[in-house]
């Protein structure tokens, strides 16, 4: 899963404006999901 979303924001880096292949802020959302997803499957202090 986090490599699906590192291809895209490596590639990111590359470009200034938004690549016909995907979006800057689809990218954002779908790591923010998936930042949601590791904070609620990591252990607990």
């Amino acid at each position: 899963m986090l490599e699906k979303l590192l291809a895209p924001l490596e590639a990111s880096a590359l470009f200034s404006e938004e690549s016909c292949s995907f979006s800057r802020t689809d990218l954002a959302d779908s790591l923010g999901q998936w930042l949601q997803h590791a904070r609620a499957a990591a252990p607990g202090p």
